[in-house]
Formats: structure tokens, C-alpha cells, sequence
């Protein structure tokens, strides 16, 4: 195998790991919602996994326009996390996991004192 071949190769194996000290951050100063992309990018998978975390008595809604084009699976690690789906509640806690369905406004709280944190695991259509 000659070298440009090799260093091909490992490019290509690189972008299939994300490596934690370069993930992306993100976080909201207005709903104090914060997390990281743990997918790896340019893996061409057309999924996405975000780790979120949501602080004690905090909410962040989402229009149904952010959830066209896509499916998504919430699943709660730690703490406790209510979901508001149109007319419809559920109450989430660790180790639970909710597939939301056709594209409706999302509002998700922590009524807790205790941090939430879920995965959103994100699938483009």
C-alpha cells in the first residue's frame, strides 16, 4: 500500500470519530439550555446525537417548523425532563426514551432542581 493510500484511509476512519476534547458546544443564554455534538462530523450518516443538558426550572420551546425534514428520539440520562407536544405531556425520567412524532411545537422542561440530561438523537430525511 503505498503512503498516499494510508493517509487516505485514516482520513477517512477520522471523520467516523469524534474526539471529545474537539466536539462542538452550544448554549443558550435565554433558556440556559447547553450541550455538545458528540456525532462525528462528516460521517454522512444523515443522523445527529446531541448531548443536552437543561438546569433546574428551565424550558426551552422549539417550533414545529424546526422538526420538518427529520425524526428524532429523546432519551433521558439524568434528572427528569417534561415534554410538551401539542396537547399531549409526558414526563420523562432516567433511562426513558420518547420518539416524537409528526411535526408539532416542542417545549421541554425541567421543573426539577436537579440538572436534565438527554440525548437527541436526530435523523435527516
Amino acid at each position: 500500500m503505498r503512503e498516499s493510500e494510508i493517509v487516505a484511509q485514516s482520513a477517512a476512519i477520522e471523520l467516523r470519530v469524534a474526539r471529545q476534547a474537539t466536539r462542538l458546544t452550544f448554549f443558550d443564554p435565554k433558556t440556559r439550555l447547553s450541550g455538545e455534538s458528540v456525532s462525528p462530523d462528516g460521517a454522512n450518516t444523515g443522523m445527529n446525537v446531541t448531548k443536552v443538558v437543561l438546569p433546574p426550572e428551565a424550558e426551552a420551546p422549539f417550533p414545529a417548523e424546526a422538526y420538518i425534514s427529520m425524526s428524532q428520539s429523546i432519551w433521558v440520562l439524568d434528572g427528569q425532563l417534561t415534554t410538551l407536544c401539542g396537547p399531549e405531556t409526558e414526563i420523562l425520567g432516567a433511562g426513558d426514551c420518547m420518539s416524537l412524532g409528526p411535526p408539532t411545537a416542542v417545549t421541554f422542561k425541567n421543573a426539577t432542581e436537579r440538572y436534565a440530561t438527554h440525548v437527541m438523537i436526530v435523523r435527516r430525511h
